[in-house]
């Protein structure tokens, strides 16, 4: 089981390795067995058929859609949920968080949090913008899109969301909407962002739009930079949990300066 592997991993190297296994499986609901994640993980479409109750380990769903089946699937057994974009008593998965009941465990992050430092970072960076984009992955729930909304109305920033449903949909709506000439994009959360970085870099590239991701995998793929879970240590659950990664190359082709201020905080600057 890559949990109990990654638990007990003290090589770095292969806790990366284990890790992104693991993430690797969150972007394929595919309706098979999630291998790579170890035997109780597994794809939502997966989920939905397996006879829960014969299973002898508590499933591990990550994302949305895999947190959604498993629930649905069992009320008997403890499900451990990995997931970065749901609300978890919105989505009906605990009653509350002083009292959760019910047999979801696991880890949720705190959206409104996140979309709030996303918008900081990127006001910082361009402090005349003021009509920035969301590209928003419409599987993943309106959680996020929620909170970003209401983190823009308080600092009366324009907020242009950019709606896409699967893989085929992604490069066409964002292509669309940034011929809106928006100042910046947030990236919302999604399995589906994070596999299509590489696209994502690439068009807004094109563009010349700075681009914040929740994911490092855009900024080491050539994307501005990233704020966001250090995926290896969510999946250990311990230490530090977020880290700012700026790519400076990206920065130079923007024509940008970036603030003494984010460059102090960064975690990682890539040159």
């Amino acid at each position: 089981m890559i949990e109990a592997q990654i638990a007990g991993e003290k090589d770095p190297a292969k806790l990366a390795r284990l890790a992104d296994h693991r993430v690797k499986a969150s972007q394929r609901c595919c309706g098979r067995p999630c291998a790579a994640a170890g035997n109780t993980a597994f794809c939502c479409a997966c989920i939905s058929t397996r006879s829960m109750p014969s299973m002898r380990q508590s499933p591990v769903a990550v994302a949305p859609p895999s947190v959604r089946a498993a629930h649905g699937a069992t009320k008997e057994l403890a499900i451990v949920a990995h997931d970065l974009e749901s609300d978890p008593i919105a989505s009906g998965f605990v009653a509350s968080l002083a009292a959760p009941g019910g047999n979801i465990t696991g880890l949720f992050l705190d959206q409104p949090s996140l979309a709030g430092k996303w918008l900081q970072l990127m006001r910082e960076m361009l402090p005349e913008g003021r009509r920035i984009a969301a590209l928003w992955d419409v599987e993943t729930g309106d959680y996020q899109a929620r909170a970003l909304h209401a983190a823009a109305q308080n600092v009366s920033v324009e907020l242009q969301v950019i709606e896409f449903r699967g893989a085929a949909g992604l490069e066409s709506a964002l292509v669309d909407g940034l011929k809106a000439q928006p100042n910046a994009l947030i990236q919302l959360g999604s399995p589906m962002i994070n596999q299509l970085a590489d696209r994502v870099v690439s068009i807004t590239a094109k563009h010349r739009v700075p681009a914040i991701s929740m994911f490092r995998s855009f900024p080491e793929g050539g994307g501005l930079m990233s704020y966001g879970p250090v995926l290896p240590v969510w999946y250990r659950r311990l230490g530090r949990f977020v880290a700012v990664v700026i790519n400076l190359k990206t920065a130079k082709t923007l024509s940008l300066t970036i603030p003494q201020s984010i460059l102090l905080r960064a975690d990682e600057v890539i040159e």
